[in-house]
């Protein structure tokens, strides 16, 4: 039989230990502070979120409901509507659309500390909760103008009700279970994956327990939450779900498990190190890359996590085998789904794991804690010793704001704002041909008085070499003028979505097509001016040259 151990019998702990209870009010706090800081910095949007935001910004509710999104883009129908709703009442602009993932964020954080008492004792609920609260890329997902901090969202709130409605000994209990999940299926693409894990671990335990009612009342809440997502996969969810792009696109960034043993297993410990830094953050510093593997795990933190994860296994095997069983099938899923190129197993694509990850770190804290001796200790110092590095990273961010986000940090705005601030009457702006969505955008929402713009042609399928290329662009920046002083605009991004990657190959051939023509602009052209973000910390994702002949 699965036991499940109530943790929380012992109640007085944690009504009556006021250091425990001023420890999560602080973590709680500077979680939720933390996050608030980033979204009123209010930094601008990056690339990604300009290709989803262009939508919501431009479409009626109507709209979105009918049409597909502009630039490829896919995002859960719920999610859409409340950004747009957000919008609506509070204006385009960028914490407008920031505002729903922050507030999943805040919630989240209270959901995840209801949750990590049902499972965990204090040490674990303290462990569990910092790393959420403190994490930077979780940080980040929070203050994020795209999805995927709502996707964890969901996930905790399928936890709460599988917590509260896994009996299913009422159809009250079965009714409740089946609707409400089929409701957050609209609101996060993987929420029908943490769904099915959940059904799939009452099943086991009610087959055990040779419970027919309630395998009966599973089956029919299967049947609603299988509904819910067939509705919703037809109507809003299937058009380029399936795009040969898209595949190739996620192919390229590993994002599928290979089927062979061997590769499998290789790609399995690449991803399990992978999203113990993105999305968990588990690192000392902020440059990962290191020449030596073994020392870039060590930076990654890597096998503190793994080993802890090994002995949550433990420890909910000797207290609450149905959650192990639960984290289990959903692990399960993702791999399954990623092996099948259904579902990308990919950084910020795997923020709905967070909770059952954290979960099984933190009960391997909670198993040293529980024993005696040097294990004892040894648990207490690998807790800190993982809640220190995450929670000495976020502080720097909060230092270091150009830091926030890592190659996500943009600078789109302030460019068109440098632009805007130094623009004389006569001048030429000239958008290469990969700076056109953000260019567009942002002069949409903060229009600037531009009188003449030219919007770059791509030549690159009308060149054989740079030499060919250049003289091309070249033709289109002199043709507006000689005497003009004239403003180049273009993106460190050179991989326009919808197309494959490394076409033309000639253009991608060393990957520095960019670069190329940073050094063209300066060997034919006087450079009069140009962008650059403040901090030494800041690494411009936008280029801005104001050059003459």
């Amino acid at each position: 039989m699965y036991k499940s151990t109530d943790l929380t019998s012992n109640d007085s702990f944690y009504k009556s230990d006021r250091l425990y209870k001023a420890a999560i009010g602080l973590i709680l706090l500077f979680g939720i502070v933390i996050r608030l800081f980033h979204f009123f910095y209010n930094r601008s949007l990056w690339e990604d979120e300009i290709y989803l935001s262009a939508g919501i910004i431009d479409m009626d509710l109507w709209q979105l409901l009918t049409k597909p999104l502009p630039y490829f883009q896919k995002a859960p129908i719920g999610y859409l509507l409340i950004s747009k709703l957000m919008v609506m009442l509070f204006g385009k602009n960028e914490m407008s659309l920031r505002l729903y993932p922050l507030m999943s964020g805040i919630i989240s954080l209270i959901l995840f500390y209801s949750i990590t008492r049902r499972y965990l004792k204090p040490v674990g609920v303290i462990v569990a909760l910092c790393i959420v609260a403190f994490a930077p890329p979780l940080i980040y997902y929070h203050t994020e103008a795209k999805p995927y901090g709502t996707d964890m969202l969901a996930t905790l709130m399928v936890l709460s009700l599988y917590h509260k409605y896994q009996r299913l000994t009422t159809p009250r209990e079965a009714f409740s279970l089946g609707l409400l999940g089929a409701i957050i299926i609209w609101f996060a693409y993987p929420a029908i994956f943490v769904l099915a894990a959940a059904g799939i671990t009452i099943l086991i335990v009610k087959i055990r327990q040779k419970n027919k009612q309630g395998i009966q009342w599973l089956v029919l809440v299967g049947a609603v939450w299988i509904a819910s997502f067939i509705v919703n996969y037809i109507f809003f969810t299937r058009d380029g779900s399936s795009s040969q792009w898209l595949v190739d696109f996620w192919e390229k960034h590993d994002a599928y498990m290979p089927l062979q043993p061997v590769a499998g297993f290789i790609w399995l410990f690449h991803h399990i190190s992978s999203f113990f830094l993105h999305p968990l953050g588990f690192s000392w510093f902020h440059q990962y890359e290191q020449p030596n593997m073994f020392l870039q795990l060590l930076n990654r933190l890597f096998f503190l996590p793994l080993i802890l994860s090994a002995l949550g296994v433990i420890y909910y095997w000797l207290n609450n085998k149905k959650l192990l069983l639960y984290c289990s099938a959903v692990l399960s899923i993702a791999f399954a789904v990623a092996a099948l190129h259904q579902y990308p197993f990919h950084e910020r694509l795997t923020v709905y794991l967070v909770p059952f990850m954290v979960l099984l770190i933190a009960g391997g804290v909670q198993f040293c804690v529980d024993r005696a001796g040097a294990v004892k200790w040894l648990g207490y110092v690998a807790g800190i010793f993982i809640i220190s590095a995450l929670l000495k990273n976020s502080v720097e961010e909060v230092v270091h704001p150009a830091l926030f986000g890592g190659y996500k940090r943009s600078y789109q705005r302030d460019a068109m704002a440098f632009i805007g601030k130094h623009y004389q009457p006569g001048d030429l702006v000239y958008v290469y041909y990969n700076e056109l969505p953000n260019f567009l955008f942002y002069q949409k929402m903060y229009p600037q008085p531009f009188k003449k713009v030219i919007l770059g042609a791509d030549h690159r399928r009308h060149s054989n070499n740079f030499s060919e290329y250049f003289s091309l662009v070249d033709r289109d920046i002199q043709n507006a003028g000689k005497d003009k002083r004239i403003w180049v605009i273009y993106n460190v991004i050179d991989a326009p979505l919808g197309e494959y990657l490394g076409d033309p190959a000639w253009y991608y051939h060393d990957n520095d097509a960019v670069n190329r023509l940073h050094k063209h602009l300066r060997s034919e052209y006087k450079v009069l001016t140009s962008f650059a973000p403040k901090g030494k910390e800041a690494t411009p994702d936008v280029f801005v040259d104001l050059i003459e002949k």
